[in-house]
């Protein structure tokens, strides 16, 4: 009976967490607030290492903050990064804040063969043509040179 307990424990703690992430609305809230917070944290020219997510995939390893970009509002959070090969920016808008708009691809006719211009934590496309407030955290891989 004493080693049933700690086995049951450990199975319903691994359920627990496999459960979180469920549904997609549910690993966007468990995940967002990590990454946001360790995303909050960087200075200028750090470099990230993977932050793991709750169905056990990683993102952003490898990705060098450059700074916040020139753009960003009151209550708006738009940080630009090398990723190795490019910049990208990362963005979420408080509840208080104005949304902002997801940049386009910038290649005209051949953006059809590139990748979507915004992503969420999951790798899910990104439908919306602004970043709402109090939405998601969201992944823009063509954000302009003017921010």
């Amino acid at each position: 009976m004493t080693k049933t307990v700690p086995a049951l424990l450990l199975f319903f703690g691994i359920a627990g967490s496999a459960n979180a992430c469920a549904t997609l609305g549910q690993q966007l809230a468990h995940d967002e607030p990590v990454v946001k917070a360790k995303l909050s944290a960087l200075t200028p020219g750090q470099r990230l290492t993977s932050i793991r997510l709750c169905d056990n995939s990683s993102i952003l390893g490898g990705w060098q903050f450059i700074r916040h970009a020139k753009v960003q509002g009151a209550y708006q959070h738009v940080l630009l990064f090398w990723d190795g090969r490019a910049i990208r920016a990362i963005a979420w808008v408080e509840s208080r804040g104005k949304k902002v708009p997801v940049p386009p691809c910038p290649y005209g006719p051949r953006c059809a063969d590139f990748p979507e211009a915004a992503t969420i934590v999951s790798g899910d496309v990104y439908t919306f043509n602004a970043i709402r407030p109090k939405g998601e955290l969201v992944i823009l891989r063509y954000p302009p040179n003017s921010w």
